[in-house]
């Protein structure tokens, strides 16, 4: 997706951080306490940048209602604490989803760019 999509993008973050972590506490040393925040954040497969907008990019091979969840809960947390002014909206890019599934990504405004799948090398 990200070749075919170079033109809409200026630039993608990847394993972007959103949300609030879980502090262990100050007995843990510093770089202890900013890792573990870190790592229990909610992690976004990729974030889309161009001047106009943000798009938080959820990479899912058979998508289903999960997929569709995390990228609901990303747009929460992200329009929480926006690093600017710019629009934000979500995109889940699979290869295959039920029509159910496709359904409720629908109705929930998550535009969904399905893909061929890469083929797996030996």
């Amino acid at each position: 997706y990200r070749l075919s999509s170079r033109a809409l993008y200026a630039a993608f973050f990847y394993d972007a951080a959103v949300g609030v972590g879980t502090d262990p506490g100050d007995t843990e040393p510093d770089n202890y306490r900013y890792a573990w925040i870190r790592l229990t954040r909610w992690r976004i497969d990729a974030v889309g940048v161009s001047p106009a907008r943000w798009t938080l990019i959820e990479v899912r091979p058979f998508a289903g209602s999960a997929a569709i969840g995390s990228l609901l809960g990303y747009l929460d947390a992200w329009r929480q604490d926006p690093p600017d002014g710019r629009p934000v909206g979500p995109l889940l890019v699979t290869n295959a989803m039920t029509p159910q599934a496709l359904r409720y990504a629908t109705s929930s405004r998550v535009p969904v760019a399905l893909v061929e799948p890469v083929p797996a090398t030996l």
